[in-house]
This record gives C-alpha cells, structure tokens and sequence, in this order.
C-alpha cells in the first residue's frame, strides 16, 4: 500500500509554499487524464468490440466526444510507449525532441531532459496543483519539473516477472527532491493498476483548494497478461474471434521483425495461441477499466466530476496475433491507432468524431478547454472545434513512422501507403480502409489503383522532407568479401525518383560529383560522402564511412559469433580501423550476449608487435558491461600460443547513470613475433544484483582490435 509520507508530501508542498504564487481561479476546471499502456483502439465495448467488457470506458464514450481515428505518429525505438508519452506531455512530434527524452537508451548524456515545457509544467505554472501516478518511462528531470504531487510512481517501462510483475511492482513515493534513488523504492501488494487507482483516489479525497491536473498512467494491458481471476474468467479463448487478418508469420522483414515482443509466442502464430493471447489481453483491459471506474466514482462522490476534463487514452496499440505479429514495433492500424475520449464541462455527450488527429493534439486542447497560453514549442492542434462540431475535419492526413525503416500516410479519406526500407530494399502497401478496415489486401501493383498510389507518395515526400526524414539518407553500405581485396561500396535509397551522389576524397557531395548508379570497388581505404537529391536539391543529410582494403590479416576466426542484430561487417569490424561512437547501434559495434569474444587473428606474415589496443563499451543502462578480463596471446607457427598479456578488470559497483569506452592499451618492450595472435575477452556473465535486470544476460560490446 501507498505509504504515509504521500500524504505528508502533499501537505509540505501546500504549506511551504511550492505552489505557483498565482494561483488559478477555483472555478476553472480540474485536469484527469487517464492513460492506459498496449492498448489499441478497438478494445472498447461501445467502439463496437461486443466481444469485451469496458463499462467505465463505454461510461465515458457516454459523456463525451470519442475520438475515433486518433493516432500515435510513431516512434523512434522498440519501447513506442517513450516517444508516445513524450509527445503527450510536449505536444511535439517525436522527430522533434531530443532523443534524451525519447530513447533514453541511445544516449549517455541528460537522459529524461528535455527544453519544451510539458502540460505538467504548463499548468503547474498557470496556479493548477498537478498531481502524477503511475509509470514514468521519461527520466527523473521532467517528473520533478512538472507535478507538485504524487504517490505510487513506476519509474520503467513494463512489471518483469522476474521482479514481481504485476502484483509485486517496485514503486516510489512523490520525492520533492527529484532525485527518486533506487534505494527507496518499495514493492507493493496489490495488482499495479490498483495501486494507482488507490493514490488517485487518496488525492481527490483531500479535496485540493485549487483545480487540478492529475495524471493517472497505467502499466496495463501491458505485459505480462497476469489479470486477477476474476477478469480472466469473463474470456474464454474458445468464444474469442480470431482476427481477419491473422497469419502465421509476417509476411517479410519490416526492420524489427524479431524483438522481446514478438518472442512471446512461438512461430508459427497458430489460431489457438492468438486466441489465447487475446483473451488474456481483453482480461487486463477489463482490469483496467475497472479501476478506471473507482476514480471516476472518487469524483462523483466529491462532487468534482462534473467540473472535471476527463482524458482518457492509450500510448499506442497492439498486434496481438494481427499480421503474424504480437507487438507494436509497426504502422498497421492496430500498432498506431488508440482509444482517444474526452468529456468534461461544456463538452457534448455520446458524441463520435472522426477527424484525424494524434495524441499530441491533447496538450493544446486543454489549453484552449481552460484558457491556459499554450506555449509556442507545441507542433499539435487543438481538437476543441472537433469537440465543439464533432463533424469537423481538421486534417487531411497523418504521417506515420517507426525507426528508421517504416514510414507511411494515412488520408482523411481513408487511403493507407505505407513504406519499408530495410537493407537497402524497398517494400510498400497500398490499403483502401474504406473496403478493407483489416490492412488484408495490398493494392500497390494494381493498375486501377497508381493514381491513388501517386498521390500519396508524392505527399508522403513531401512530409519526409519536411520533417528532415532519416529515412531519405541512402543507406550506405560496404561488403568485405576477403582480406586484401578492395570493399564493394553500395547505395542504396528509398526514393525512387530521387539520384543519390558521392565523393571518395571526404568532401561534400554535389549534383557536379560522382553519380550513384551500380555497386563499385573502393581500391583504396578513404571517407565514403553520399547524400540524396531530387529535382537537383538536396533531401537528406550526408552520410558518412571509412572503408578500404584490410591487409594485415590473412584470416580471423571465432569461437562465439555475435548477435546478429550487432554483427555489424563481422569479422572485418575488428580490425577496419573504423571506431564506434557512443552508441552501441551505429553499426560498428559487435555485440555478444552472454558469450565470451574468443577471437584468432592469422596475420599475413610475421609479425614484431610493439603495441596492442581495444575497445569496449560500458552502459549499464542497456545492459552492457566491460569485460572482466582481457588476455593477449601470440603464436609463430598457430598452433603453440603463449600468454603475453593478460588484465583483470574490475566489476562496475554501481550504475553511473551514462555510457563510456574502456580502452585497454598495452605496450610490447621488447616487442613480440607472432604469425597469430589470440584475443579473450571475458563476459560479465549476468547483470549484478543491484542492476534492474539482476541474473539476466548480460552483453559485451567489443570494436576494435589494433595491432602495429
């Protein structure tokens, strides 16, 4: 249960005088907004789902408008809830903030900063008492910056089972302080969504002297599917409906095809494990709904509801079997359509609106609901005309996207073009929702259809470059297919209209240098430059590699391969002179997952050797480690080795909170002969206990093995 210092924070807070000086007028509006996790769009019984049970969301479809084609615009890493609940708090798109804030664990630096004010701020400042429950997957920083007040806090994306999933969540207490350390957390005894329900309605019972904003993020449906009994017994599998566009596997490579999600079920998806699936999912969204109902009640009871905005909203849906996919690593309309509800004051009842609009637009509604200055950063629109005329179109269309491999267009027409480009090849649908709602029947190759085809590439151009799209830079390539022979250098691109120009000397391409046509031969090691034109204009930014000859070595072997998700050239990465940045996804890393790097590297002739470096990477914030030792060995002959160095390193006590490189360097006086040359470095092993993923595989990432 929520501990006694909550309502101790409250009480510090009002009386020291944390409070804005101007306080907001009593007669405005109070703020709930109500967040769910994996929940898509179609899980609600008054929706038209009569297969599952919501009365407290069918409620509220009863006393507001639904938003019935409200998106998510994407994002930008596997964990969509980050992006998705960033773009909420700032009403920006995700392209558009900094990854600090977005994917927290592509960087070392400012995890969780963020320069846009968020509606917490926002209001905080505008005299509101803002108050936040629940999971918080954006860093420290804003958490602080933006709520006056809290209790029950998930700092994390989801409850594994290995630390007590859903009935044993590690929560926190409302720190003033910001600084929220990981010794005081504290597990709870209850289901997660009850105990945020629980802190939400200990807050509206202290009856605030002023409105406020209260901010309520479930860590349900998400998984793990472990809903109380009583949920799990409203479904049967066997009275579950398989979805129309159920398939067994995915039908090619969408640039995240294999991920945790998508690994909780076995391939091939059968009918009777989705339906499973499904059921156990409608059960955590009943759970859900549920507590849902106990603070709307909290309100009703403390005669606040009806002077209350109510939100109500999903950070981004879920496949679930549709598409042969489990996850929301897509563009389907199941992945990035959520339930959108907002009723309250002023606002018409058992209203549907169809507008298109994104989750981001929420920030700027509630502005313009309660007279607040929205700030300048915000990029969403305000639906209050929507709300006001739910017949109101207020978009032509929407822009999608995921990762740097899937982007796509949706039409207020109902038209859908979405675009992959994974590995250099391009694969696009072209779906008519009006006739296929299920995303089953891809019409890009039938004739009657190119004019439609046309008209949404042509605009799905316009906003890649509008946006600055990474999706427009070539993908740079470079294939070794031997020691001593040149690299074969290919560019690939996702436009086809466009031309995409290079240069070998390191300089800025331009439409007077070196067009791109077929694969070629780099004789000589430089700095590969291409960047994408069209109509003559540059449409991307230039990309950039070192490539050449690899001369030194005869051949290399290994024991353990790498993960092939962080193979990067293979074995030529070792030793292609080329350094890895800060991020263990740039491609120049190798990533080993539990394994040991046991590497031999047979040299071209003998070799003196008077000094060795290596690099790894430590940021324990994505589980990987440093080695515990390293050890060099030499042979003239490849088959006698003999130990000529050897260092232990030592285990990281704690998490520092940022990533950095270990580069281990050694000088040979006298220096060594060798023909072969042996490498072990040794993995951790697991994540240590006081590490949030204790007793897991833990990875090594390994760069570069220089020899001269």
């Amino acid at each position: 249960p929520m501990k006694t210092n909550f309502y101790l924070s409250i009480l510090f807070l009002l009386i020291l005088g944390c409070q804005p000086a101007d306080k907001a007028d009593q007669s405005q509006p109070n703020i709930l907004i109500l967040f769910t996790d994996d929940q898509r769009f179609n899980t609600i019984g008054a929706w038209g789902n009569d297969e599952i049970h919501t009365p407290n969301m069918d409620r509220l479809a009863e006393m507001g408008v639904s938003f019935t084609r409200a998106h998510i615009p994407g994002g930008n890493n596997g964990a969509v809830c980050m992006p998705s609940r960033a773009m909420l708090l700032t009403g920006r798109f995700y392209q558009h903030l900094p990854l600090a804030f977005t994917n927290m664990g592509a960087v070392t630096e400012n995890r969780g900063v963020s320069p846009y004010p968020t509606f917490g701020e926002t209001f905080k400042a505008a005299g509101y008492q803002t108050f936040f429950t629940g999971k918080w997957h954006n860093g420290r920083p804003e958490l602080h910056d933006g709520f006056t007040a809290g209790g029950n806090i998930y700092l994390g994306g989801m409850h594994f089972l290995k630390d007590g999933g859903h009935y044993g969540p590690w929560l926190h207490d409302f720190d003033p302080s910001g600084e929220y350390p990981n010794d005081q957390r504290w597990q709870g005894d209850k289901f997660s969504s009850e105990l945020y329900a629980d802190a939400a309605v200990e807050f509206v019972n202290q009856k605030a002297e002023q409105p406020f904003l209260m901010y309520v993020s479930f860590t349900s449906p998400h998984d793990p599917r472990q809903a109380p009994e009583e949920y799990q017994a409203m479904y049967d599998p066997e009275e579950i409906t398989l979805p129309p566009n159920f398939l067994p596997e995915h039908p090619f490579d969408n640039g995240m095809i294999r991920v945790r999600d998508e690994d909780l079920a076995p391939y091939p998806r059968t009918p009777e494990r989705i339906k499973e699936e499904v059921a156990g999912y409608y059960a955590m969204v009943s759970e859900v709904d549920a507590q849902i109902g106990r603070i709307l009640d909290a309100l009703e009871q403390q005669g606040q509801l009806e002077n209350t905005i109510v939100v109500f909203a999903g950070d981004n849906g879920l496949a679930v079997g549709q598409h042969g996919l489990l996850g929301k690593q897509n563009i389907y309309d199941h992945s990035i359509r959520v339930p959108l509800i907002i009723a309250g004051p002023g606002i018409k009842a058992n209203q549907q609106s169809n507008t298109l609009c994104y989750l981001l637009d929420v920030f700027p509604t509630l502005c313009e609901l309660t007279g607040v200055d929205a700030p300048e950063s915000i990029e969403g629109k305000s639906l209050v005309p929507a709300l006001e005329t739910p017949a109101t179109s207020l978009r032509d269309d929407v822009f999608l996207s995921f990762i740097e491999t899937q982007r796509g267009i949706r039409t207020a027409d109902n038209w859908k073009l979405i675009h992959y480009f994974v590995d250099g090849k391009s694969t696009k649908q072209l779906f008519n929702l009006n006739d296929d709602p299920w995303e089953t029947q891809n019409l890009i190759n039938e004739p009657q259809y190119q004019e439609q085809k046309e008209r949404l590439e042509e605009r799905l151009l316009e906003y890649l470059i509008e946006m600055e799209d990474e999706f427009l830079e070539p993908a740079l390539q470079v294939e070794y297919t031997g020691f001593g022979i040149p690299a074969t250098i290919t560019l690939e691109h996702a436009i086809a209209e466009a031309q995409v120009y290079y240069t070998l000397d390191g300089s800025e391409p331009t439409t007077n240098g070196n067009l791109y046509t077929t694969p070629f031969a780099l004789e000589q090691s430089g700095v590969i430059k291409a960047r994408t034109f069209y109509e003559n204009k540059p449409i991307s930014k230039t990309v950039e590699t070192q490539a050449g000859v690899v001369d030194q070595y005869e051949k290399i072997t290994w024991v353990n391969e790498p993960a092939a998700r962080y193979a990067a050239r293979g074995k030529f990465s070792l030793v292609d002179g080329i350094r890895g940045s800060d991020n263990f996804k740039d491609g120049h890393w190798l990533g080993f997952h539990g394994f040991d790097l046991e590497t031999t590297l047979q040299l071209t002739q003998k070799t003196s050797i008077s000094s060795l470096e290596s690099t790894f990477l430590e940021n324990v914030n994505d589980w990987i480690f440093p080695p515990r030792s390293f050890t060099m060995e030499v042979s003239t002959d490849g088959q006698t080795f003999r130990e000529v160095f050897h260092q232990d390193i030592p285990p990281v006590e704690a998490d520092p909170g940022k990533g950095k490189k270990l580069v281990i360097q050694h000088q040979f006086n006298p220096p060594v002969e060798a023909t072969h040359v042996k490498i072990r470095a040794v993995n951790t092993g697991v994540c240590p206990d006081w590490h949030s993923g204790a007793g897991e595989k833990a990875w090594l990432f390994v760069d570069e093995v220089k020899i001269d």
